[in-house]
């Protein structure tokens, strides 16, 4: 019986959780992590950081224009306006940019919808 309860539990659990991440994602809301590069976080909230925000559209306008990821990637980490950062610039680093819903306008497009 207990094994029952537990188990009804931890659905109920995952689904309210499931549901917070939505609103969340829905309101623009932070709910932990890394903050992206080229974004802050201002009362909870995403927001674009001006200072980040040149270096992040260069990197996909040069990527679109068909640059090597090594060129790209070498060009950041020599270029003293892209810093800020915290660490060196690496293959993995471009991949997750490409990849993330923040950038790539998934994310906004969620936010969006009401």
């Amino acid at each position: 019986m207990l094994e029952g309860f537990a188990e009804y539990y931890s659905a109920e659990l995952s689904q309210k959780v499931k549901r917070g991440i939505k609103e969340n994602v829905r309101k623009g809301l932070s709910f932990g992590g890394t903050c992206p590069y080229g974004y802050k976080i201002v009362n909870k909230k995403y927001t674009i950081n001006e200072i980040q925000r040149p270096c992040v559209i260069k990197i996909f306008q040069d990527y679109a224009a068909g640059k090597r990821l090594t060129d790209i990637i070498a060009d950041l980490n020599t270029a003293p306006d892209y810093a800020g950062k915290g660490s060196i610039w690496n293959k993995c680093s471009l991949h997750h940019m490409f990849a993330n819903k923040k950038y790539i306008g998934i994310y906004n497009a969620i936010m969006r919808k009401d």
